[in-house]
């Protein structure tokens, strides 16, 4: 999954999947470009729940975006 912050100075993404908060990720931007595995999830319909800090460390609102994980390969859809 392709994850792209645009001009803002993101510093860190925080995210997890199926409102399975047990579960967070987080991960640190390289040149406003975020690449998630979900090669091991199974294949449907599922939820990606994220939330970005700046640079100068505020917090964004969390947003959640459906995504269906395909049967054959890893390719994904919005």
């Amino acid at each position: 999954m392709f994850f792209h912050t645009g001009n803002r100075a993101v510093k860190t993404l925080r995210y997890w999947f199926d409102n399975d908060v047990k579960v967070v990720y987080q991960q640190t931007a390289t040149e406003g470009v975020l690449l998630i595995d979900v090669s091991k999830m199974e294949p449907g319909l599922h939820y990606i729940y994220c939330q970005v800090e700046d640079a100068a460390g505020n917090m964004s609102d969390v947003t959640v975006r459906p995504f269906y994980r395909q049967v054959r390969g890893d390719a994904m859809s919005w």
